[in-house]
């Protein structure tokens, strides 16, 4: 490829670009994602409702079933706060959220699965 890097990425930007980055890098990312997302939303209602309702990002990002837990409840207080009726179940977000999950390739170049060595789907929940 002649975009590629002739070194190993060594900042945290490189490692993000080519998926390299260490499950604790990868976490810090996320909180800082979440934590700057509000003040990017465009009215200030949603701003402070978003963050009304966010609660503790720890503890939001232990694993897909918290997160999805609580992205829920924080739809439903925006929905609440903002007196919109909201027509989709926590079902069908789980089902939207599992359309755009990053899958393993089958590839032996790509770097795309976060799979745990030793787990499957199954037995990981």
């Amino acid at each position: 490829m002649p975009d590629a890097p002739t070194s190993p990425p060594r900042t945290l930007e490189e490692k993000n670009i080519y998926n390299l980055l260490t499950p604790n890098e990868r976490i810090n990312k996320l909180k800082a994602f979440w934590t700057l997302l509000p003040d990017a939303l465009p009215f200030q209602e949603w701003k402070t409702s978003w963050k009304k309702h966010m609660g503790s990002i720890q503890q939001a990002i232990q694993n897909r079933r918290t997160a999805k837990s609580w992205l829920w409840k924080i739809k439903c207080g925006l929905e609440t706060d903002l007196e919109q009726l909201g027509d989709s179940s926590f079902n069908g977000l789980c089902k939207q959220v599992a359309k755009h999950r990053s899958g393993c390739s089958t590839s032996k170049k790509a770097r795309t699965c976060r799979k745990i060595v030793g787990k499957t789907r199954s037995n990981s929940r």
